[in-house]
């Protein structure tokens, strides 16, 4: 949902229930009259115990009378879904761009490093959350750190041929089924000297 400024060209969307009307507060406020004589032509209130009419402009600009009075503008909730960091970025971009086709390109290599700079934060957000992308980046960052804590760990080793060699590792490792791992690198594992 978007928060924009108050304008009575909503009124279609406003009296129809898509829009809602709210205080700055952000308490939700009712219409209760379009088209009253004068520079403030709307008559609304707060949906609430006590709430007083008061009156706006159509720019939802409250008429502050008696000095001091202290009644909301009003400003208008939408069903649309806000416009990311990249999107407002992308409109203001296009928007600003001149047409011609030399500055146009000259343009986007300005701004190509601000947008993507913006796709990588918001994609980066994205992979913190449960959606496709933040499964995909969260499984290739699994991948990842398995194989360098794989690098980390001990090995086992097949045990040399030869009864010397095999007593030379006796006091120094344990071996299984002709294979051997040396005590030195179990102390490497983590929690060994803790």
């Amino acid at each position: 949902m978007i928060k924009i400024p108050f304008d009575i060209k909503h009124r279609p969307q406003i009296e129809s229930g898509e829009y809602k009307v709210i205080l700055d507060c952000g308490v939700e406020a009712e219409i209760l009259a379009w088209d009253k004589p004068g520079e403030y032509p709307i008559v609304c209130m707060a949906k609430k115990e006590g709430a007083i009419p008061f009156r706006t402009n159509n720019n939802g600009k409250a008429y502050h009378f008696p000095e001091g009075a202290n009644y909301s503008d009003l400003f208008i909730v939408t069903s649309e879904e806000e416009m990311t960091e990249f999107e407002i970025a992308l409109e203001n971009f296009v928007m600003n761009a001149d047409a011609s086709e030399q500055t146009f390109h000259e343009d986007v290599k300005q701004h190509a490093a601000e947008l993507l700079a913006i796709a990588r934060k918001e994609l980066i957000k994205e992979g913190t959350s449960k959606n496709e992308i933040g499964t995909m980046l969260y499984d290739a960052g699994f991948e990842d750190g398995k194989a360098e804590a794989f690098m980390e760990l001990p090995r086992w080793k097949e045990l040399p041929d030869g009864i010397m060699n095999q007593l030379h590792l006796m006091d120094k490792s344990i071996i299984v089924n002709h294979h051997y791992i040396l005590f030195s690198d179990l102390e490497k594992l983590l929690g060994f000297n803790e």
